[in-house]
């Protein structure tokens, strides 16, 4: 069915399981049709005295507007609260076509069938996500949203195919099936990287950087953003395994486009520090993403999963492993070691909050962790992974002292400046280190 005004046309596919003649198969279609045109022209009234003829479903007409209208809802309303109540008749109303409809249904021809174009099926390609939580909702298990494309024999995206659909399936290591978990119905818009993207701290905006991506045939149609657009979540990606989010766009032809004014590592700061080089894959994160039910897998335990299509020879296997993105407390900053005269050491940082990892003015609040806890570790700074660690200490808020004669036999140990890490401890996992050197 066709609708639409002022040259903006579009269709609408409804689904009918029924058995019908030519005309009647008409009439259906141009009762739909009016009864959508029916719908942008509704009108409410407010009567001072209630008539009991006038109830859901009767037909009126309207001094100032020609046609017939119906009502379809009517009720008692206080248009004026206080002490001066007034209480109206309300009547919705919605313009009504009549039984147009029928006028014209044995005047069309039988038209004929449109068919789509039949590609045969091609073989699928996927990617299997683990991402940070979102702000503001709490999360319990892994973050996994899986995109799949179709591509050509030789491996490459093949837009212009014969898409139908991925099937996602919980699977052994060996690659057996063992129950599904979804239907990707759309190929998700994945791109390539035309140019090298430099490492970058993940804390600030990139402003001056920029990615030119390369969609093929499946141009997606970006467009640049406004500062609205941006907390609503708009133009975000994963770039191999950093979530970006890009403010501005530039068309260059042929599918290609220049993603500029760029968020990066959003949500856990991972993925950016190493950089990107020229033909890194980029995936917008939109509807064709599928999320993956992952409750009832082990937070700390390898996971398979298969990916199947109808033209696939055979599942395609993913392993899912490590820590789960979502469930990993941030890192703290802003890590600062501050000596008295007496020589004793205290120790500051900035806490971060997996669930609201934006700053924010005020109180900080309640954290998603059940308790604030840190890990602080003294480290000789030719040992700075952690190898052969000097001293450990905990502490249940975002700072720690050590006396002077403690800093001293540290110092001691050490054959060098003296590294300093500190670690977020939470329920499922521990965050990275902030690191800060002493001499």
């Amino acid at each position: 069915m066709i609708s639409g005004s002022g040259g903006n046309v579009k269709a609408r596919q409804v689904d009918l399981p029924a058995a019908l003649s030519v005309t009647n198969a008409q009439n259906v279609v141009q009762r739909l049709y009016l009864d959508q045109l029916a719908q942008l022209g509704e009108r409410t009234l407010y009567l001072a005295r209630v008539d009991p003829a006038l109830r859901p479903g009767t037909m009126v007409r309207l001094a100032d507007s020609l046609g017939l209208w119906r009502i379809a809802r009517w009720g008692l309303e206080n248009i004026a609260p206080g002490n001066g109540s007034t209480i109206a008749c309300r009547l919705d109303l919605v313009r009504s076509n009549g039984g147009a409809w029928l006028l014209h249904g044995g005047s069309l021809g039988a038209g004929r069938s449109i068919r789509p174009p039949d590609y045969p099926a091609s073989d699928i390609g996927w990617a299997l996500h683990d991402l940070p939580g979102l702000p503001n909702q709490p999360a319990t298990q892994r973050r996994l949203l899986a995109a799949a494309w179709p591509v050509a024999a030789d491996g490459t995206v093949d837009a212009g195919s014969g898409w139908r659909h991925a099937d996602i399936f919980r699977a052994t290591q060996d690659g057996g099936l063992l129950h599904p978990l979804g239907r990707i119905r759309s190929p998700a818009a994945m791109g390539l990287a035309l140019n090298d993207l430099p490492a970058a701290s993940g804390l600030y905006f990139e402003s001056a950087v920029s990615v030119d991506v390369d969609f093929g045939a499946a141009d997606p149609q970006l467009e640049s953003i406004d500062a609205a657009s941006i907390d609503a979540g708009v133009n975000i990606a994963i770039l191999d395994d950093e979530l970006i989010q890009f403010c501005k766009v530039q068309w260059l032809g042929d599918g290609r486009y220049r993603l500029s004014e760029i968020y990066r590592a959003l949500g856990d700061g991972r993925g950016a520090h190493d950089g990107h080089v020229a033909g890194a894959r980029l995936i917008l994160l939109d509807r064709a993403l599928m999320p993956v039910e992952s409750s009832s897998f082990a937070v700390d335990g390898a996971s398979y999963f298969a990916a199947t299509s109808p033209a696939a020879s055979e599942p395609a296997l993913l392993q899912v492993q490590g820590e789960p993105r979502a469930l990993k407390p941030l890192s703290p900053v802003h890590l600062d070691a501050v000596f008295n005269a007496a020589g004793d050491l205290t120790l500051q940082w900035t806490r971060r909050d997996r669930h609201r990892p934006a700053w924010t003015d005020g109180p900080a609040g309640a954290m998603a962790e059940s308790e604030e806890r840190y890990r602080i570790s003294f480290a000789d700074d030719d040992a700075v992974n952690g190898e052969p660690l000097l001293a450990i200490f905990d502490s249940n808020r975002a700072e720690m002292s050590l006396e002077a004669d403690q800093m001293a036999d540290l110092r001691a140990a050490a054959n060098g400046a003296l590294v300093v890490s500190v670690q977020h401890i939470g329920d499922f996992a521990v965050s990275e280190s902030a690191r800060c050197t002493i001499g």
